[in-house]
């Protein structure tokens, strides 16, 4: 029988040591691998789950965001529509109001400290109105009208140009557009204005000429002479109107 020696033995027990311990080496580093990656894998399935959440909540804020933003459109289309409504109802009410104004009774007013009793309209503008009363008659600004005629004649206060360039001032770029609109309503109105007296004017020449028709009766010359009159009351009017229209514009621009 072969034997080994004492020498022999002793390396391979040796050589068998080494082993073990670089099998145990590998088997630690394989568990602390492994321990590695599960906890890898734990933190990378609560970064998911964690992602996930978030995107739900995500899509719930973004969802509850549109209701919001479908319930903010809808309560400003429904409050576009009753201002709509409002200022279609306001426009109709000033339009009849003008139509009834000649004729109706004010009753006595006190206006820049002057009483003036039994009160009737003869004419009314938006910046002008014309009254008899018993001493006669008389013609102010609706401004200066009390504040409750004021309503009842569906007067709107305009803001003064000096307010408007005011607003400007303070409020910046937004208020340029207050500016513009202003601007715009004045010139519009300006033209408005001017038609009507273009309008009156001719009216005024095709009465005078016929006032003074050789061939025309009496009582025709009357009714022309009367008319004219009349149209020279709206004439006056119309003339303040503008000039009031065209002071606001200056002043207007002045103030920039």
């Amino acid at each position: 029988m072969f034997k080994l020696s004492v020498g022999a033995v002793f390396l391979l027990s040796l050589s068998a040591c080494e082993d073990r311990a670089q099998i145990d080496a590998l088997n630690n580093q394989v568990r602390v691998l492994e321990s590695a990656q599960n906890k890898a894998k734990e933190d990378l399935a609560r970064v998911q789950l964690q992602m996930r959440t978030l995107q739900k909540e995500r899509e719930t804020i973004k969802e509850e965001k549109e209701k919001l933003q479908q319930q903010l459109d809808e309560a400003k289309q429904n409050l576009d529509d009753v201002k709509g409504e409002f200022q279609t109802y306001k426009q109709q009410y000033k339009l009849s109001i003008r139509e009834r104004a000649p004729g109706m009774s004010l009753g006595n007013l006190e206006i820049a400290g002057r009483e003036y009793r039994n009160v009737k309209i003869r004419e009314l503008s938006e910046v002008q109105i014309a009254v008899m009363h018993d001493a006669g008659t008389a013609s102010f600004a609706v401004a200066d009208l009390p504040e409750n005629i004021q309503g009842m004649l569906a007067i709107e206060k305009v803001p003064t140009a000096t307010e408007a360039s005011q607003g400007i001032r303070k409020n910046g770029v937004d208020s340029r557009l207050d500016y513009d609109r202003e601007m715009t309503r004045l010139t519009i109105a300006m033209e408005s204005v001017q038609g009507d007296i273009n309008s009156m004017r001719q009216q005024m020449t095709e009465h005078i000429r016929a006032s003074t028709d050789a061939n025309a009766s009496s009582e025709q010359k009357l009714v022309h002479q009367k008319a004219l009159a009349a149209l020279q009351v709206k004439l006056n009017l119309k003339e303040v109107d503008l000039q009031q229209l065209q002071k606001q514009q200056v002043s207007l621009n002045r103030s920039r």
